[in-house]
């Protein structure tokens, strides 16, 4: 009934951050907060104030405070969010805080996420190739407009060669490939179009290729003929030699499925 979880949310409160980290208190919290409303979003969002690096850290705190910011009201999102300035790189790298900040850049307007994306900037190239920080350029890159985002994407775009062989970089490319703007996928495919072999035959390079070959329509369509071309008529042809590769021949596949003639 209602009254005895009111009780039950009166004491939690108080103690509501100890609560979050601990293994099985978490997980009655994040019941609690299934369907809040707006005011009782508020309410978890306070008690959250001058915790939110503690929370992002902890492996049950941040699950919870996810949530928190899922419920709470958009002006306390934004101010809880705000105590990771400062943080934002050594959060990105964390094996949990860097999912608060990706909760962040999915739930906040643009305005909201400017301190993440000038906390990410002059560390791109290596969070490119992080584990965890690659993951939230990539949310940057899907959620943000790539005008507020150019010094970032600049510093990335630099380093193609790099990181479509980079275990965790070719994601990123992968993610301008999906959400850039035409000139940026462009200068992904030129550089792509100008090592097919090298590119089909490594596991993550051939990913990039494949994802080159999808995106690139409409204003990219000469480009993906240009990639057909290279592949299909290049000298060898490029095709004979990945088709006997273990990743290149999944390019191989994914060349007959887009051919129209």
């Amino acid at each position: 009934s209602v009254k005895p979880k009111e009780a039950l949310l009166g004491a939690v409160l108080q103690k509501f951050v100890r609560l979050a980290c601990h293994e099985h208190a978490s997980a009655v919290l994040l019941e609690l907060m299934e369907g809040a409303d707006e005011q009782l979003g508020n309410t978890f969002g306070k008690v959250c104030r001058d915790a939110v690096l503690k929370l992002a850290r902890d492996k049950f705190g941040c699950r919870v405070l996810q949530r928190v910011l899922e419920v709470a009201p958009r002006a306390v999102q934004k101010d809880l969010a705000f105590e990771l300035e400062g943080e934002v790189f050594s959060c990105s790298r964390h094996m949990h805080a860097n999912f608060v900040l990706q909760k962040c850049v999915q739930l906040l307007p643009a305005t909201g996420v400017d301190f993440i994306i000038k906390g990410m900037e002059a560390h791109a190239v290596e969070a490119a190739q992080h584990q965890y920080s690659c993951r939230v350029l990539q949310r940057l890159i899907e959620h943000c407009r790539h005008q507020k985002l150019r010094k970032l994407l600049e510093n990335l775009l630099n380093e193609v060669p790099r990181f479509v062989k980079d275990t965790y970089g070719h994601n990123v490319i992968r993610a301008v490939l999906s959400y850039g703007e035409p000139d940026d996928q462009r200068r992904i495919i030129q550089y792509v179009r100008g090592h097919i072999l090298q590119s089909a035959r490594n596991r993550q390079s051939s990913l990039v290729l494949e994802k080159c070959l999808d995106i690139a329509t409409g204003e990219l369509e000469e480009e993906r003929r240009a990639l057909l071309a290279e592949l299909l008529w290049g000298p060898g042809p490029p095709l004979l030699e990945i088709m006997l590769d273990r990743f290149g021949n999944y390019i191989a596949q994914r060349v007959i499925a887009l051919s129209s003639s």
